[in-house]
């Protein structure tokens, strides 16, 4: 938030009551897996047949 100017705070929460309680906005973020079987990978099969990949919901 500090490179774009903005002004905020990111929290972490198990319990929605607790999360959304004086929220304006909320982002629900997760991967699946973790980063070293599902990230590498992506990149990895990309990589191997020469195609680039960027984070994305592809």
């Amino acid at each position: 938030m500090d490179s774009a100017g903005a002004s905020g705070k990111i929290t972490c929460h198990t319990q929605q009551k607790e999360a959304l309680q004086d929220a304006d906005f909320v982002v629900v973020a997760f991967q699946i897996g973790g980063y070293e079987p599902c990230t590498v990978t992506d990149f990895e099969v990309c990589k191997r047949h020469g195609l680039e990949q960027t984070i994305a919901d592809t």
